[in-house]
């Protein structure tokens, strides 16, 4: 627990907190020094004395999970919405800006689990990107156009087939019958003649 007023500093070995009046972690890391100084006079760089190791040894900042998750979360809508566009969109890629806010509390609440749960800034570091193809999937699956029925497939079997002049004077007669019994709402009948192709004769 923090005491209210004072600083806290965190130890990158142990994930331990101290007030930033102690000089020394429990485990052996030194703050000042940033390195590990055992019991005895001899000290003992880390491995994180270069630059990429010193990297590891501090906890993600805050603002590197936000932007980093609202930045994947926009690039991912927008080139979801590029490469699959939708009818009923009328914005097109425009609509994305709306994923990198969504996108940057995804990734404040991903910065404020690690800090509850007090996850090693290693593991921190492998866990932004991580974090970042997550929110990435989900912006690209919200983009993405529902499936729309553009047919339909018949099972069917072909029994027979005929030409149509064939089947033509059937087609008319029963045509004729119908019109016979229409009463052409309320209009007097008009005498309809039909005329066969010479070619159906």
């Amino acid at each position: 627990m923090g005491v209210p007023g004072v600083a806290l500093m965190v130890c990158p070995r142990c994930n331990l907190s101290y007030p930033e009046t102690v000089s020394r972690c429990g485990c052996g890391y030194d703050f000042k020094l940033r390195r590990v100084a055992h019991p005895g006079s001899r000290e003992v760089d880390l491995p994180g004395s270069d630059e990429s190791s010193r990297k590891e040894s501090r906890p993600v900042p805050i603002t590197l999970w936000i932007f980093s998750a609202g930045g994947s979360a926009l690039l991912a809508a927008a080139w979801g919405l590029l490469e699959f566009p939708s009818e009923s969109n009328q914005l097109g890629p425009l609509i994305a800006v709306f994923f990198a806010p969504v996108g940057a509390i995804l990734g404040l609440l991903a910065w404020g689990v690690s800090r509850i749960f007090r996850i090693p800034a290693s593991a921190q570091w492998w866990t932004l990107p991580a974090t970042c193809a997550a929110v990435s999937l989900w912006a690209l699956y919200s983009v993405m156009p529902p499936p729309v029925a553009r047919g339909y497939a018949i099972d069917a079997e072909v029994q027979s087939c005929e030409p149509a002049e064939q089947a033509a004077d059937a087609a008319i007669h029963a045509w004729e019958e119908r019109m016979a019994r229409s009463n052409w709402h309320g209009m007097d009948r008009v005498p309809v003649r039909v005329f066969r192709p010479a070619s159906w004769s």
